[in-house]
């Protein structure tokens, strides 16, 4: 991978034995509003949401409860759910996807749920239709611990990563083609090629249908690489000194690129620049100065940056805190309001105009939760704010909170796959280990 064209493997017809993996919640009508073919038992605990526990061959005991507020559809009647049927179908019927669809989990695409399953070192990416329940095993992934790495359809093709490789692959599991060798993870497609950042040489690349490989950037820092992809190209972070932290030219800077490398331009520069999310076509961030002390929430857009929310170390040790940039974290953005996290564990809020801002929610309130638990990282599932703790020595815990009226869903046992958790319509899935 070090050269202008990264390693091919012979493509190859996988003949994969399909194992059993975890069955779906929900048959689905639409792309996006899944319904059951059989009613998954619900539990609940007072002051949240349902929480579902899907098991193999449930008998129907109530009608699932939607957890959307509004624009729900009426449940189906339970019926009984069909047995699963493994087989390794030609899925004839499957229609090549006009949207970009991933997940790390699960996503739904039309009559068929895509989903991980199997053994913690060899999980395989698998499609089960949710009308006649087959399944099939698309591909399995040698030594991956489930981790975050999203996996990708697009037209017929799942792309997924593999030891930092990046792979392509038929829906029906034939045709699986090496595109890249490396530790490179995938931002995103521009037309039929990949733009994904590479860890280990650090640089933003772009990967072609056939595997050839050309470096859009280089990225010179010393903290942890971040870089996202928006309609006309992608935004990244660098230091603005070379790789060393020079006391007379410390600076983070955030940099646009177009997608063939080129109009590199400088949009943002601070002490530090971190937690990068994107809500639409729109990036934002937090910057971080010691001196002057400030900390501020930024919205980029059409190349410009403007200062959403900024709090300054003067107001903020008047409360009694420490002024650290550790103590700030952008959480997650929708499209009317962002959500961030100060002193470790109070959840604030402010509006897409600047304006009410405030306190939305104490962790600490949150019922069951850890007494040692701190902000890890957050993100916007449907109409929940996902949230993941950690918890020095205790697993992480990770929590959905209804936007609307702060109700939670816990997610116990998911020490290895802290951000594997799906919405899609009315239901919730996600990895336990």
């Amino acid at each position: 991978g070090k050269g202008s064209k990264a390693e091919l493997t012979p493509t190859e017809v996988l003949e994969p034995t399909p194992t059993e993996g975890p069955g779906p919640a929900a048959a689905s009508e639409q792309t996006k509003e899944p319904k059951p073919t059989a009613a998954p038992t619900l539990t609940e605990r007072p002051g949240s949401t349902a929480a579902l526990t899907l098991t193999e061959k449930p008998e129907p005991t109530a009608t699932p409860t939607p957890t959307k507020e509004s624009g729900s559809t009426a449940a189906p009647a339970p019926t009984r759910k069909p047995d699963v049927i493994l087989e390794q179908s030609s899925m004839s019927d499957f229609v090549p996807s006009k949207e970009i669809f991933h997940s790390s989990t699960a996503f739904v695409y039309g009559d068929y749920l895509f989903f991980k399953a199997g053994e913690l070192m060899k999980p395989a990416i698998t499609a089960q239709n949710l009308k006649t329940s087959k399944r099939t095993e698309i591909t399995s992934i040698e030594g991956s611990y489930f981790k975050t790495e999203e996996f990708y359809l697009k037209g017929s093709d799942i792309y997924y990563h593999e030891m930092g490789d990046i792979y392509r692959i038929g829906v029906n599991g034939k045709n699986k083609t090496r595109l890249y060798k490396g530790t490179a993870t995938i931002l995103g497609f521009h037309g039929n090629d990949i733009i994904a950042l590479e860890r280990k040489t650090r640089e933003i690349i772009r990967i072609n249908k056939g595997g050839e490989k050309t470096s859009l950037a280089k990225m010179d820092s010393i903290d942890s690489l971040e870089a996202v992809i928006v309609q006309d190209g992608v935004y990244y972070i660098s230091k603005k000194s070379n790789n060393t932290f020079d006391r007379n030219d410390p600076l983070d800077c955030m940099y646009y690129i177009d997608f063939d490398g080129r109009n590199k331009t400088k949009v943002c520069e601070a002490l530090d620049i971190y937690d990068l999310k994107i809500n639409e076509d729109a990036v934002f961030f937090m910057t971080f100065f010691e001196e002057p002390g400030m900390v501020e929430i930024k919205k980029l857009k059409d190349h410009k940056a403007t200062t959403l929310h900024s709090i300054s170390k003067e107001e903020f040790e008047a409360q009694g805190n420490w002024f650290d940039n550790h103590n700030f974290t952008l959480l997650a953005v929708n499209s009317s309001r962002v959500f961030y996290g100060i002193n470790l564990d109070d959840i604030y809020s402010v509006g897409m105009d600047g304006k009410d801002y405030g306190l939305y929610l104490k962790a600490t309130d949150i019922e069951g939760i850890h007494p040692d638990a701190y902000f890890s990282t957050g993100d916007i599932e449907g109409d929940y704010l996902k949230i993941v703790f950690d918890c020095d020595e205790a697993p992480v815990e990770i929590y959905l909170i209804n936007i609307r009226d702060q109700s939670s869903i816990k997610f116990d046992g998911a020490y290895y796959v802290p951000n594997s958790i799906d919405v899609e319509g009315e239901y919730v899935y996600y990895l336990k280990s």
